[in-house]
């Protein structure tokens, strides 16, 4: 048994921290936009809220149905009491503002019944809950009335009585009398065989059913037969706040109802436009829009400009400890909570008019720096103000801008819009304005409403058409299609501006309706191709629907960016005779979902690529999932199947565990949207991988070598070409690389809760199966196999293993096994593709054992408090055997093996324990096939290696050597983050080829982080006799000013060997970029080898927040540093660092398009030559074509350790 010689490059971080210095700092890795263009930069959220006293109407206009679950204040299922008190002998309901609420008694039964004693939560929230209720609970959590730490109660909106023009009592319309024909004593404690429910301001009123008829808020007569009950309840107390996440957030000894705003508040800008209340629909001289909250920070941290470093803010509209209201701040949540109650002497106030148009108009004239259209005054008779004049919202240039714009059956009166021309009709509002030209192209409503009918197809004469009870036009879709294409300001960026809207029009609101707000969400936003609902659309008939719809766009500002953005994932791949192929990965980070597809490709004469049209898109149909069961034996994601602990993990408080399950198959007839829809929405059933890698597994590779290797190899020539690919939705996917089907999906048990978590309509997009994944071929009990394995990232702590050999009968042979922070305390956050090495672990009749292993480390974030475990400040290097069996626990000295390395700190750092990470090592092999060395920096830019030449146990102290220190000009330490490269180098020993930087979470953009970086190749002779070097036993390499591309020159190197070692001598070169405080350039991805050149892509961010990102590429000759001309030969003053667009998220893909052999030499040697093309995955479209230095062929006095045969076989199958 002997493989070829390899070295195996592995995904190794570790975490190392100093035990008596302090606590370790985190590394952040909730982010999937880090670098990107604008990802600093808070977006805005604009609330556009065209309210009317129809906005109070009732949530449920339908019979009540105990076995639906209808959302609202009150937790449907739980039992409800209310105090009552003394009165003139009897006992009433209590109305004191102090002490009349609802509280929790008990939980309801499985059909929301309470048996006769009490309230049913279900039912008073169909009762009494009103659309603007459903808005709140969205937006802000409730309107509290009661706001202290420990106590918390939010009332129903104060509901119209005729005092200002509409009276809510029983209104057929707005809010009718409702009855409960049957079940009253289950749904309430009260002993009727009907029961009439009337609403009035802010009460429920309960009489018996066929007496409770008449009646008026001031004298309800018998409709109030059963008692008056003020229309609140205390909610997120210490018993109810954990049971109930999707209202309840835990503060430091408390909980608070909150929304979207509080969840999301600490990074987004959020405002609030809204009506005059005092402007009738007759009134031509109130104009329609008002801001109500300028754009601000509205928590406990605020973002400074320039450099939109995070801030402390002491004007937070909530205590970020207690999270009860402050006062302070801009009035977002003041404003969205008490519209309608705000004016004490006259309660249940709203706008008389909504005139939509009007104030979308006016919010866009917001967001492009302008002062309003016309003055208004500050003081109306709502109590809440009107802000004049407007400061500038705008605090970068590429800013995103969300509109979201709620309006109900009051919109009319809006066409006083540009561009708009009379329709004729006697309708005051309706009158000519002129085109708006501040920006190009200009906004004419007309025509732009005109080209939405278009789009549409059978709305010819949109530009005029009415629509609702009051007659409103569709201008407000021709404005959000104009400014979601358009540039808001001269000279802008089109696609900046995104739009949501939705109707609260629950009796009405037919999903086939075609209203302007459901228009503005379709061309505003998202056209959604397949003809169903805009995901833009927030529909108010399904009150969840609603509230999902609010939570998805408060969700996709804070962690999305326009897509463009993000930019491609790609991977070449080809096979044989047939056509080579991509397969594309694109991102869409701002919904948590991806596309993967496969696309025929060409190179052309200049090495770009040229794609074809897709041949598949993955995602579109159901999978079957697999997760580890009782001792971790693979069996189906089936509810049949699944034990009790795992069943309790879906099921969560609402026993949608079915649902869940199915949801992460692919089932879709759940999702919010669709009827009785409760789960989240999705653009597809791919969840986004920003972090991962495709792994693609064909026929078995040429580069191993071993007994029965070549049968192994030929039983699987026709195997199934896959595609595995692990994502955000915690799965890893295998996709067939042929038909584009998803084969089967594999859950992780670590990441069960992340999964079920990920279907919730307030799932906040955060990292899940984030880890980048490698296979190889490995010997695992005399048997050859295929294994995959992953790490999973910053979803759990710990790595995975599976064996992916014959994907067919994945069911039946495809768990391995699991190792997280449970198995030991160690273990953290895995990011980087774990390592597959051979090591000899004993002897036997005088002859080698070996064994096969995954190397990898302890990773980011070992000492968290997770709950699992909190370990002493330790790293660790792990080997795990792939020989354990699923069922065997692990055992350390046994099946698994942890090396500590030692901590080394940064000189000066006085503030405390700097957090600490070995970068990926890479795996030297000696001749039997088994692990010698293994090299790795990490975050203090320290290059170690360590030795395996001896067998286990392995030496904590003896084993390890610092080789490099990598520091600055000025001495300041370098992170190194990448996987360093290795080849022979000259004379004896390795060359060590890496680059520094570090780009893994938001800070690492600041502009203290945009220090000095370089490029490495590093000499070690193996002598551990040999001092730590550091850039002065190095050659210098200098790059010239350029902006596309630079000359490298430097005098010339001449390496040390055993006969000289004099100071003439270097041990390697480095080079430094140029004008890295503004560009941000630093080396985070591994270099490539080929044909005696590395190739390194670098990542430009770039200071200014908005700055477009950058990638550079650079082929350097190994052993000189210099850079090849045009024909291949390397010498100083020719050209690299090739400036290209977009920001590069993996490696570069070095493909061979060309080579030849000259004619041996009598000496045996002969020159050879090859070209190749780089294609550079995050770069949309850009390849760049590279010729290599004459080679020598034949005879080799020194190569890199790399097997570039099986590189290219394996890009072609």
């Amino acid at each position: 048994m002997k493989a070829l010689r390899w070295l195996v490059l592995v995904g190794l971080f570790f975490f190392i921290v100093a035990g008596a210095r302090g606590a370790t700092p985190t590394v952040d890795l909730n982010r999937a936009d880090v670098g990107l263009q604008g990802a600093r930069v808070p977006p805005n959220v604009l609330l556009n809220l065209s309210f009317t006293h129809a906005a109070a109407a009732a949530a449920y206009v339908d019979e009540y149905a105990p076995t639906r679950e209808y959302v609202g204040y009150f937790d449907a299922r739980s039992c409800y009491v209310y105090p009552y008190r003394s009165q003139g002998g009897a006992s009433v309901p209590d109305l004191r503002v102090a002490t009349a609420y609802f509280s929790v008694l008990k939980p309801a039964n499985t059909q929301h019944g309470c048996g006769g004693d009490s309230f049913s939560g279900n039912f008073l929230n169909w009762a009494g809950a009103s659309m603007l209720d459903i808005v709140r609970y969205a937006v802000t959590g409730g309107d509290r009335v009661i706001d202290e730490v420990r106590k918390t109660v939010l009332q129903r909106a104060y509901l119209p009585d005729g005092q200002a023009g509409m009276d809510f009592y029983a209104h057929a319309a707005y809010f009718p009398r409702k009855l409960l024909h049957q079940g009253v004593q289950t749904a309430t404690p009260f002993s009727v065989a009907q029961l009439a429910i009337v609403s009035c301001r802010n009460r429920l009123l309960f009489g018996a059913g066929a007496l409770a008829q008449a009646g008026s808020c001031e004298s309800p007569g018998t409709a109030a037969g059963l008692g008056a009950f003020l229309a609140r309840v205390r909610v997120c107390d210490a018993v109810e706040g954990p049971l109930r996440p999707d209202l309840c957030m835990a503060y430091r000894k408390n909980y608070k109802p909150v929304g979207a705003v509080q969840r999301h508040g600490g990074r987004l800008r959020i405002g609030v436009f809204g009506h005059l209340n005092t402007m009738p629909s007759t009134d031509t001289h109130l104009y329609g829009g008002v801001l109500r909250a300028p754009l601000a920070q509205l928590g406990a941290q605020r973002f400074l400009l320039p450099d939109f470093l995070p801030q402390d803010y002491s004007d937070a509209e909530w205590s970020a400890l207690t999270g009860v209201y402050t006062g302070r701040g801009g009035g977002v949540t003041t404003y969205i909570n008490t519209v309608g109650r705000s004016n004490a002497q006259l309660p249940g106030s709203y706008a008389r008019a909504a005139p939509l148009a009007e104030l979308l108009y006016e919010s866009l004239r917001y967001l492009q720096g302008r002062q309003a259209s016309a003055a208004v005054a500050q003081a109306v008779d709502d109590g809440l103000p009107v802000l004049t004049p407007w400061t500038d919202p705008q605090v970068a240039s590429c800013q995103r801008h969300i509109v979201m714009s709620l309006g109900d059956a009051g919109m009319a009166g809006d066409r006083f819009v540009p561009g708009n021309l009379p329709n004729k009709r006697d309708d005051p509002g309706d009158r000519a304005r002129g085109v708006d030209g501040f920006v190009a192209p200009p906004l004419d409503v007309m025509a732009w409403t005109r080209a939405v009918g278009a789009l549409e197809g059978n709305l010819a004469g949109l530009e005029w058409l009415a629509d609702g009870m009051g007659g409103a036009s569709f201008h407000a879709a021709g404005l959000a299609y104009w400014s979601h294409v358009s540039a808001l300001r001269p000279g802008g960026t089109p696609g900046l501006l995104t739009h949501y809207a939705g109707d609260l029009l629950p009796s009405n609101n037919a999903a086939t309706a075609t209203t302007p707000l459901l228009l503005a969400a379709r061309y505003g936003g998202d056209h959604d191709a397949d003809g169903g609902l805009p995901s833009h659309y927030l529909q108010g008939s399904d009150p969840v629907a609603l509230i999902a719809g609010v939570r998805a766009a408060f969700v996709a500002a804070d962690h999305g960016v326009s897509d463009a953005m993000a930019g491609p994932s790609l991977m070449a791949l080809a096979s044989g005779a047939e056509n080579a192929y991509l397969f594309q990965s694109q991102l869409r980070l701002a919904e948590n979902s991806m596309t993967l597809s496969r696309l025929p490709f060409t190179l052309g004469a200049d090495g770009a690529v040229i794609a074809g049209k897709p041949l598949w898109v993955a995602g579109q149909a159901m999978r079957p999932i697999y997760t580890p069961g009782a001792a971790g034996i693979l069996i189906p994601l089936q509810w049949s199947r699944l034990d009790a602990s795992q069943r309790s993990i879906f099921d969560g408080q609402d026993g949608l565990g079915v649902a869940r399950i199915q949801y992460l198959q692919g089932e879709r007839t759940r999702e919010v949207g669709q009827p009785g829809g409760v789960l989240r929405r999705r653009t597809g059933t791919l969840g986004a991988a920003p972090y991962g890698n495709l792994v693609y597994v064909g026929t078995p590779s040429l580069g191993v070598s071993g007994a029965d290797y070549a049968l192994h190899r030929t039983l699987l020539q026709t195997r199934r070409k896959m595609l595995y690919l692990g994502a955000n939705d915690g799965l890893l996917h295998g996709v067939d690389a042929q038909t584009g089907s998803e084969l089967f999906a594999y859950l992780p048990q670590a990441l069960l809760h992340g999964a079920a978590a990920s279907a919730s309509t307030h799932y906040d997009a955060g990292p899940l199966l984030d880890g980048a994944a490698a296979s190889a071929e490995v010997l695992v009990l005399g048997r050859w196999k295929t294994v995959l394995v992953s790490g999973m990232g910053g979803g759990a702590q710990g790595l995975f293993a599976l064996d992916v050999t014959d994907p067919e009968r994945f069911a039946q042979t495809g768990a391995l096994w699991e190792f997280t922070d449970r198995d030991d305390s160690t273990m953290g956050n895995l990011r980087a593709a774990p390592s597959f090495a051979r090591l000899r672990v004993s002897g036997k009749d005088g002859l080698p054992v070996y064994r096969d292993f995954v190397v990898v480390s302890s990773g980011y974030n070992n000492t968290l408090d997770d709950a699992h475990a909190l370990v002493k400040p330790a790293a660790a290097i792990f080997l795990l055997a792939l020989d354990k069996p699923p069922s065997a626990s692990w055992q350390l000295g046994s099946n698994y093996y942890r090396l500590k390395v030692p901590l080394v700190q940064a000189e000066g750092d006085d503030a405390g324990v700097a957090a600490q990470a070995l970068a990926p090592p890479a795996l030297v092999a000696g001749n039997d096939g088994a692990l010698a060395y293994a090299y790795a920096g990490d975050l203090q830019g320290n290059l170690w290696r360590i030795d395996f030449t001896g067998g286990p146990p392995w030496s904590d102290g003896g084993a390890r050597k610092l080789i490099f220190v990598a520091r600055d000009a000025k001495g300041v330490r370098q992170p190194i983050t990448q996987q360093v490269k290795v080849a022979y180098g000259p004379g004896a020993g390795y060359l060590l080829l890496f680059g520094t930087g570090k780009l893994v979470e938001v800070a690492d953009t600041w502009p203290a982080a945009l220090s000095p970086q370089s490029l490495y190749a590093v000499h070690d002779d193996l002598s551990e006799l040999a001092p730590t070097r550091s850039r002065a036993s190095l050659q210098q390499r200098s790059l010239g000013v350029a902006t596309d591309a630079y000359a490298v020159t430097g005098a010339e190197l001449r390496y040390a060997d055993a006969a000289t070692d004099d100071a003439g001598v270097r041990h390697g070169w480095y080079l430094d970029f140029n004008g890295t405080a503004q560009t941000g350039e630093r080396s985070v991805h591994s270099p490539v080898l080929a044909a005696g050149q590395v190739f390194f892509n670098t990542v430009l961010p770039g200071r200014d927040a908005c700055a477009r990102p950058a990638t550079r590429l650079y082929v350097l000759d190994v052993l000189s540093g210099f850079a090849a001309d045009s024909v291949g030969l390397t010498q100083a003053g020719a050209i690299t660092g090739r400036l290209l667009d977009g920001l590069a998220r993996a490696p570069p893909l070095v493909l061979e398009i060309k080579s030849s052999v000259g004619a041996a030499a009598a000496a045996g040697r002969a020159e050879g030559r090859k070209q190749f093309a780089v294609v550079q995955p995050g770069v949309p479209g850009v390849a760049v074509k590279v010729a290599s230095a004459p080679l020598p062929a034949k005879r080799l006095s020194w190569r890199e350790v790399a097997n570039w045969r099986e590189l290219h076989e394996a890009a072609k199958k």
